[in-house]
């Protein structure tokens, strides 16, 4: 069990290019952090948390989220690629 709440989940968009299928919706919400069975799960990708921003009825990234958004983005590009690929 988390020690703290956990964040909401955010808008999130496959589809990088604008052609969204019709079939399909142009993004989704998707929790970045989640927990089952005591184990941690994490979904992050930022850029598209970011580019699902181009949408006027999503909802805009407040600065916390923005900066967490930034900072977990450093912590793996320094703990997991070893500072290599950062942005």
């Amino acid at each position: 069990m988390p020690l703290l709440p956990l964040p909401p989940p955010l808008h999130h968009s496959p589809f990088i290019s604008h052609k969204v299928p019709p079939h399909k919706h142009p993004y989704y919400m998707i929790p970045v952090f989640s927990f089952h069975a005591h184990r941690l799960s994490v979904y992050y990708q930022g850029g598209y948390y970011e580019y699902t921003q181009r949408h006027a009825e999503v909802p805009r990234l407040t600065q916390l989220q923005q900066e967490g958004i930034d900072m977990f983005a450093q912590v793996v590009c320094v703990c997991v690629w070893g500072g290599v690929w950062c942005v």
